[in-house]
């Protein structure tokens, strides 16, 4: 996205403790919970951008992309 006035860092996440994934996929909650135990999160990784995922909020994620 290199055009995208927004930059994706890719920090990977964080899941029992362990980091995951540093340097190729950028996570980020979005701001809607599915549930008390779930949200939505978006993810970035070779160029692609991936919307509208879900998964349990205990996993670590980041919380909004970088503005250039």
């Amino acid at each position: 996205m290199e055009s995208s006035p927004y930059f994706f860092a890719r920090f990977g996440f964080v899941d029992d403790s362990t980091l995951y994934h540093v340097a190729n996929y950028g996570l980020y909650w979005s701001g809607s919970a599915v549930s008390s135990t779930s949200a939505y999160y978006l993810y970035y990784v070779s160029g692609e951008l991936y919307p509208a995922n879900r998964y349990n909020r205990s996993v670590g994620r980041s919380v909004r992309c970088l503005a250039r």
